[in-house]
């Protein structure tokens, strides 16, 4: 647990958070100002690594600016992730991901249209959600050390989304099939 911190809420419920090492990644200081990338990060994490059983103490995060061009030339020996650079990428061998600024502000969570979208689903629709489609996808590279097209990774993705976007009773039905 050396890359957490475990804030306790001593309010009768006496919930535990749990904090992923979040960092920024940006020459610009305005990224940290413009809207809680952190939390909003943070708070994705945690729904994805919950529901997958991946536990990212050893994870460093890195927030990042897609249109910053000093980025261009920084991506050797890295893994592009499904959605490309402007989304995410890692570095497996040294537990590192980077999630774009672009790919928070897609989070679902935050698009009231999305909001009206889920009250009005049908049961059984799955609900797409992208920046749990951008994390899923680098800790997928993380958890294989293997690229897009693998069969490793390949099988390992559609694992971890199973386990993200369907429940334990869809799960089961699947394996029966």
């Amino acid at each position: 647990m050396e890359h957490y911190k475990v804030i306790l809420d001593y309010f009768p419920r006496k919930k535990v958070y749990i904090v992923s090492n979040i960092k920024f990644d940006s020459k610009r200081t305005v990224i940290a100002l413009y809207i809680n990338y952190k939390e909003i990060l943070q708070k994705k994490i945690n729904s994805v690594c919950g529901k997958i059983g991946f536990n990212d103490a050893k994870i460093t995060w890195f927030i990042f600016d897609p249109n910053e061009k000093e980025r261009e030339n920084a991506f050797d020996n890295i893994r592009i992730g499904l959605n490309g650079k402007d989304y995410g990428f890692c570095i497996p061998a040294e537990n590192k991901i980077w999630i774009s600024t672009l790919s928070i502000m897609k989070d679902k969570d935050l698009s009231p249209i999305n909001k009206i979208r889920s009250q009005l689903k049908i049961p059984g629709d799955v609900e797409e959600d992208f920046l749990a489609d951008v994390i899923l996808d680098e800790i997928t590279h993380i958890q294989t050390n293997c690229d897009h097209g693998s069969s490793k990774y390949d099988r390992k993705l559609q694992e971890n989304a199973e386990k993200y976007y369907l429940s334990i009773i869809d799960r089961i039905l699947l394996q029966k099939i």
